[in-house]
C-alpha cells in the first residue's frame, strides 16, 4: 500500500492552445480535475512540465534522492515522462508526512494544486489558498506552518529589489555594473567592452497577484551604430547629422521565456513568489555567462542571433534587417547570408509590401559594401 498525492498546475492547463479555467470548489469538482489531469496520453504542456520540473528539483533539494521516501526513483525522470497532465507521487505511508511538509510550501509558491487522494484534502494556492474541505485548513497548517488564508504578494518595488539583491553579486564577477536608467523602480546591469556593451535588465507588469518578470539580454555594438547611420545616408538619403545610430544587435531572453526549435514559446514569468523570484535568478545565472562570451565576437553574434531567427523566421522587410545580413557577411557565413536574403525577397514577393522599404536593395547594399571580417570587433 502506497500514499498518493496528485500535483495539478490548473493555472497554466490548456485546450487547443486556449487556457482552461479550472472552478474548483466542491469535492464533485476536485475528482473532476484529478480525472482530467489523470488522463493517459494527455502530456504536460510547456509551462505545466516547467513547473512541474522546477517542483521535482527543489523536492530533491529538501529531500535528496539517497532519502529512501524516493525508493530510488529519480522524481526529476517521472515529470520528464509523464503522460498525463497531473503528477503522481507514491510513497510509503511512513513517509507521507515528511512529504507534505515539503511539498506543501512548494506548491504554495509555484502556484500547484495538490490533491492528497487518502485523505480527500485538497489544496489550490491562489490569491487565497483554497482548501477543500475548508475544515481542513488547520491540518494543513500543521504540515506548513506559514501558510495564510490569504498569499501576500510580492510588489514590483520589491521584484526589482530582490533581483538586484540576487543578482549584483554574480554579475559584478561578469564584469557588469548596475545603472540607473533614470526612472523608478528599475534593475538593470551593464558591461562594455571593446565597443560592445551587453545589458542585463528586469521587467515586471501585470496585476497585483499575478506579477510577472522577464530578464532580458542585450548587446549592443559602436560598429553597427555606425553601419546603421552610413546605410541610412546612402539609402535613404538622410543627412548625416539625423542619421540613427541604433545599435541593439541581439535581444533574447536570459528567464522568463523559453523558444521551442519549432518557434513557439513558453513562459515562466510569474513572479509571485520569493520561490519564482529564486527560479528565474538561478536560470538567467545559467544562461548569461555563455551569452556574455559569445558577445566578444561576430561569429558568437550570430549564434545569439540564431535563436532570434528561428524564433522569427519571417521577420518583416526593412532596413531593420541589416544587422542580420551585416553579422553573417562579416563572420563569413555567406551561405547563411543567401539563404536568410532568398527567405526574405520571397516574402516580399509573396506579399507584396515592402514595409516601407526594398529588402532588394538592401541585400544589394550589403553584397556591395560589406566584406567578411570574422575576426573583427563585434
Amino acid at each position: 500500500m502506497t500514499y498518493q498525492i496528485f500535483v495539478l498546475d490548473v493555472d497554466s492547463d490548456t485546450r487547443n492552445g486556449n487556457i482552461v479555467a479550472w472552478l474548483v470548489y466542491t469535492e464533485e469538482h476536485v475528482k473532476s480535475a484529478v480525472n482530467n489531469f489523470s488522463e493517459v496520453g494527455t502530456p504536460p504542456n510547456g509551462q505545466q512540465q516547467l513547473r512541474l520540473n522546477r517542483l521535482a528539483y527543489r523536492l530533491l533539494q529538501l529531500l535528496p534522492l539517497s532519502d529512501p521516501i524516493w525508493g530510488g526513483q529519480d522524481p526529476r525522470a517521472a515529470v520528464k515522462s509523464l503522460q498525463t497532465k497531473g503528477w503522481l507521487i507514491s510513497v510509503a505511508p511512513e513517509h507521507a508526512e515528511r512529504l507534505l511538509r515539503a511539498i506543501l510550501p512548494l506548491a504554495r509558491h509555484l502556484r500547484l494544486a495538490i490533491a492528497d487522494l487518502q485523505t480527500g484534502i485538497y489544496f489550490e494556492p491562489n490569491e487565497e489558498n483554497k482548501v477543500i474541505p475548508e475544515a481542513a485548513l488547520p491540518t494543513l497548517q500543521v504540515l506548513d506552518p506559514d501558510m495564510k488564508p490569504r498569499n501576500k504578494p510580492l510588489t514590483k518595488a520589491q521584484i526589482y529589489e530582490g533581483f538586484a539583491e540576487r543578482l549584483v553579486a554574480p554579475l559584478a564577477a561578469l564584469g557588469f555594473s548596475r545603472y540607473d536608467p533614470g526612472y523608478s523602480p528599475s534593475c538593470k546591469f551593464r558591461r562594455e567592452q571593446n565597443g560592445v556593451c551587453c545589458e542585463l535588465s528586469v521587467m515586471s507588469e501585470g496585476r497585483p497577484h499575478n506579477l510577472s518578470a522577464k530578464i532580458k539580454f542585450n548587446v549592443y555594438s559602436e560598429r553597427a551604430g555606425m553601419l546603421r547611420a552610413k546605410a541610412e545616408q546612402d539609402l535613404l538619403g538622410v543627412p548625416a547629422e539625423k542619421a540613427s545610430h541604433f545599435n541593439l544587435v541581439v535581444s533574447l531572453p536570459a528567464a522568463g521565456e523559453v523558444w521551442t526549435k519549432t518557434g513557439q514559446t513558453i513562459s515562466y514569468d510569474f513572479c509571485r513568489s520569493i520561490e519564482e523570484m529564486n527560479w528565474l535568478t538561478e536560470v538567467a545565472l545559467q544562461r548569461v555567462p555563455t551569452m556574455l562570451k559569445l558577445s566578444d565576437s561576430i561569429a558568437g553574434i550570430n549564434t545569439l542571433n540564431r535563436e532570434y531567427l528561428r524564433k522569427f523566421s519571417t521577420t518583416q522587410n526593412s532596413l531593420g534587417q541589416l544587422f542580420d545580413y551585416a553579422y553573417l557577411i562579416w563572420g563569413n557565413q555567406l551561405a547563411e547570408f543567401e539563404e536568410l536574403a532568398a527567405r526574405q525577397l520571397a516574402r516580399q514577393r509573396e506579399t507584396g509590401s515592402t514595409y516601407g522599404f526594398d529588402v532588394e536593395k538592401l541585400i544589394a547594399y550589403c553584397r556591395d559594401t560589406l566584406k567578411p571580417d570574422p575576426d573583427g570587433l563585434p
